[in-house]
């Protein structure tokens, strides 16, 4: 039972699977870390296709074992990863893809997602170069991350190629506020992810 995101083509279970492996205080432990990867590779098997990580998760290393895991099921998984705020310019998005497509062996984004708004850039010059990786072929579609509604309507307005897809933010049963958006959110084909 696959769902459709927006108006991409891309099509996702509805459960995805994250991506922090897990340490010991500041050693990684191994155990910890193969069986997340295990437990993902199951998670594909099974039929949950979407995979959410970040550059900064775990300083890179979560990308980097990732790309055990869908080396050979590259065509079976919709890899959605995010850079840190501080990457936000133009510079930043550029420079931050070469690092996730090297660490996960791939050459390609599903989905590519400004982690946190950063006040001190505007969002127009971060979707400027989410238009360059599209033409470049490096993302297919991008996203937002923790953006209140003024900014996902900021967010909707500069989208010129229409390839904004999905809200990444915390939703649960103590912050359930994203459900006061879901007008907007759904008038405009945009996933909820939590």
């Amino acid at each position: 039972m696959l769902k459709k995101i927006g108006n991409s083509n891309l099509k996702i279970c509805p459960v995805g699977q994250g991506t922090l492996f897990g340490r010991t205080s500041s050693k990684i432990n191994q155990d910890i870390i193969n069986t997340k990867i295990d437990v993902l590779k199951y998670g594909i098997e099974i039929g949950m296709n979407f995979i959410d990580t970040g550059e900064d998760y775990e300083d890179g290393l979560s990308e980097k074992l990732l790309s055990e895991v869908v080396k050979s099921k590259r065509d079976k998984v919709i890899i959605g990863s995010k850079f840190k705020p501080s990457n936000n310019s133009y510079k930043g998005v550029i420079n931050s893809i070469e690092g996730t497509l090297k660490r996960i062996n791939t050459d390609y984004i599903d989905l590519y997602q400004i982690q946190w708004p950063n006040p001190n850039i505007e969002i127009e010059e971060t979707f400027n170069a989410f238009e360059k990786l599209i033409d470049q072929g490096k993302i297919l579609y991008y996203g937002v991350g923790n953006f209140d509604l003024p900014k996902i309507k900021e967010a909707v307005r500069v989208d010129k190629l229409k390839k904004l897809i999905a809200i990444q933010t915390e939703y649960d049963l103590f912050n359930r506020s994203i459900e006061n958006d879901l007008n907007f959110l759904n008038n405009n084909n945009l996933l909820i992810k939590a």
